[in-house]
C-alpha cells in the first residue's frame, strides 16, 4: 500500500503518463505485420523463458524455484498463485522485486484509466503474438525492468492477461510477507479523521507479532450506516451499525 501511495506522487509520473498514453495509441490503432509479431514473440521466449516454465501449473517444486534454496515467504494456492510466486522467485532473485511491484501497479492504473488498452488486454480474440508485440511497445515506452516485461509477455503468450490483476493481489501479498507486513482493510461509512485513524492503528496492533508492521487500507462504504468492518490476517470484524440492524432483524423473525 505505501509503494503504491509512494508511486503516485513520484514527480516523473506526468511524463511517463504522456509517453504511456502515446504507446497505447499506437498498440490499438497499428496493424502489426507477421514479421513483427514473430519477432515480438521471439522476444518473449528467449528472456521469459526462466519465469515462463517456472509459471506453468503442474511441474515439480524444483523446476518452479529452482536449486538456490529460494522460496516464497508464504505459500499461496490456485494458478494465479502459482504465477505470482514465480514473479516473486525471479524478482528477487534480480534484486527487482520492489521495483517490479511499483511498475506492475503503474501498468494497471493505465489499463483501468484507459478503456482501450483495458480491452485490448483483456479481449481473448485478440491473437497472442499481437498482444506479445503490442505490449512490446508500450512497455518499452515505460522503461520497465526486464523482469515485469518478460511478466507481462508470458500472461500474454499463456492467455492469462485478464488475470494480471488477481496475479498482482498475491504479489503484493508475497511482498508484505517479505517484509514482515500485515495487511489490515478497514471500511467505514465515511472517512476517518486523523485522530480516529490513530486509535484503530494503535487497537489494531494488539493484532500483531514481535517483528510485525501494520499495513493500512483504508475503504469508504456508506452502507455500513456507521461503525467499523476490520479484516486484519485471518479474522474479520464487523462492528458496523448495519450489521447490528441485521442482527436486530433477524432477533425479532425468530420471536414472531
Amino acid at each position: 500500500v505505501k509503494s503504491l501511495a509512494a508511486m503516485a506522487s513520484m514527480a516523473s509520473v506526468g511524463s511517463v503518463r504522456g509517453a504511456v498514453w502515446r504507446a497505447v495509441g499506437r498498440v490499438v490503432r497499428a496493424e502489426q505485420g507477421a514479421g513483427a509479431c514473430v519477432a515480438a514473440q521471439g522476444t518473449a521466449g528467449t528472456h521469459g523463458k526462466g519465469f515462463a516454465s517456472a509459471a506453468q501449473a503442474g511441474g515439480p517444486r524444483d523446476e518452479l524455484f529452482g536449486d538456490d534454496g529460494l522460496r516464497p515467504p508464504v505459500k499461496l494456492f490456485g494458478n494465479q498463485a502459482r504465477y505470482a510466486s514465480a514473479l516473486w522467485v525471479a524478482a528477487k532473485r534480480a534484486g527487482t522485486d520492489a521495483k517490479v511491484e511499483q511498475e506492475i501497479a503503474q501498468v494497471l492504473r493505465v489499463k483501468s484509466e484507459n478503456a482501450t488498452f483495458s480491452r485490448f488486454l483483456d479481449d481473448p480474440t485478440v491473437a497472442k503474438t499481437k498482444k506479445v508485440a503490442g505490449l512490446k511497445d508500450l512497455l518499452s515506452e515505460m522503461q520497465l525492468t526486464d523482469t515485469t516485461k518478460n511478466f507481462f509477455y508470458v500472461l500474454a503468450d499463456n492467455a492469462r492477461l485478464p488475470e494480471v490483476s488477481k496475479v498482482y493481489e498475491n504479489y503484493l501479498t508475497l511482498m508484505r510477507a517479505s517484509r514482515g507486513e500485515v495487511l489490515a482493510t478497514i471500511t467505514s461509512a465515511e472517512a476517518l479523521d486523523p485522530e480516529e485513524s490513530q486509535e484503530v492503528e494503535e487497537a489494531l496492533g494488539t493484532f500483531l507479532e514481535p517483528g510485525e508492521k501494520l499495513s493500512l487500507e483504508k475503504k469508504i462504504d456508506p452502507t455500513i450506516i456507521g461503525g467499523l468492518v476490520v479484516d486484519i490476517g485471518d479474522k474479520h470484524l464487523d462492528l458496523s451499525i448495519n450489521s447490528r440492524i441485521q442482527k436486530m432483524e433477524q432477533i425479532l423473525r425468530e420471536s414472531a
